[in-house]
């Protein structure tokens, strides 16, 4: 959950476009520390989680979610 940690440690405001690369494609829980971080456009993520009900979440707010391949 290094998306929380993140989150915590951010101190862009509210108003500047945010990015997120993360290794594993964020849990609900995460999503929603995204998602109130405020002005995230794009999460990029490694591998898949187990559950993958974040990525809707994600998408409903407008944040767009891209899996990177190698």
């Amino acid at each position: 959950h290094s998306e929380e940690n993140a989150v915590i440690n951010c101190d862009s405001p509210r108003s500047v476009e945010k990015v997120a690369f993360v290794t594993h494609l964020p849990c609900v829980g995460c999503a929603k520390r995204l998602i109130n971080l405020g002005n995230v456009k794009k999460v990029f993520y490694g591998e898949d989680y187990r559950v993958k009900d974040s990525i809707e979440l994600l998408r409903s707010v407008g944040i767009e979610v891209a899996q990177l391949k190698e």
